[in-house]
């Protein structure tokens, strides 16, 4: 790690909301040489819709119209994103593959651009897109400022994901017993009842009282849903 690095997480460390955080992610975009960022994260549930929550400092225009054109399923740069942790240069070879995308985005002064996705310890998928009106990066310019790019995406993911899934979940996080998490990680590798009793030595009984009460703290609508939650709450690391 370099002192710019060090610096970097010294100051986002000391940052409690996501506005100074976001601002301080543009300052730095810009000492970067990029005019904007987007910030996304993919939100852990539910499963079968993920949701991607957005903060961003482009234009409010370019916003509204990647909205209403539901740009995001088709972008090719968020396609990568989902799929790979690989920094992503946007090329005319990329970009191309969605001329009316890649015509409006420079309409708005997005015309080239860098991305880069990050995984945090409880496996939520983020992405950080750096984007400005001036050419795409030079083979130079990225092997000089490659690491910055990429500290900046993960600095980025670790602190704004923590806040945002804070004001998106305001209740006192969940506590399972140590029994709880055991029944629910059995149960997450796929063991019956049976098998968990078994496995623990245990009755069959005592298996579905800590599953039901690990079902009743998560509010999940059964055990399968209770294993996810648990999951995504980083509630099952041992």
């Amino acid at each position: 790690m370099n002192k710019w690095q060090a610096d970097l997480f010294d100051v986002l460390r000391e940052m409690h909301t996501e506005q100074e955080l976001a601002n301080r992610i543009g300052w730095t975009a810009t000492e970067l040489g990029f005019d904007h960022y987007s910030y996304g994260l993919w939100l852990p549930l539910p499963l079968s819709c993920p949701a991607m929550e957005c903060i961003s400092n482009t234009p409010i225009e370019w916003q509204q119209r990647y909205r209403q054109m539901k740009y995001a399923q088709v972008d090719p740069v968020v396609l990568h994103a989902r799929r790979s942790r690989e920094p992503l240069v946007w090329t005319d070879a990329v970009l191309d593959r969605q001329p009316a995308l890649q015509a409006d985005a420079r309409r708005h002064g997005l015309c080239s651009g860098w991305t880069q996705a990050s995984t945090n310890a409880q496996g939520m998928r983020g992405v950080l897109t750096l984007s400005r009106h001036a050419p795409t990066l030079s083979a130079a310019e990225l092997v000089h400022k490659e690491a910055d790019l990429r500290w900046l995406a993960y600095m980025a993911h670790l602190f704004l994901s923590n806040l945002i899934m804070k004001r998106r979940e305001p209740q006192a996080p969940v506590a399972l017993t140590d029994r709880e998490a055991e029944v629910l990680r059995w149960t997450g590798d796929g063991k019956t009842t049976g098998e968990i009793s078994s496995i623990l030595e245990i009755s069959d009984n005592t298996v579905n009282y800590h599953l039901k009460n690990a079902v009743a703290k998560l509010r999940a609508a059964n055990k399968t849903s209770a294993v996810v939650m648990a999951l995504t709450q980083g509630l099952l690391a041992r």
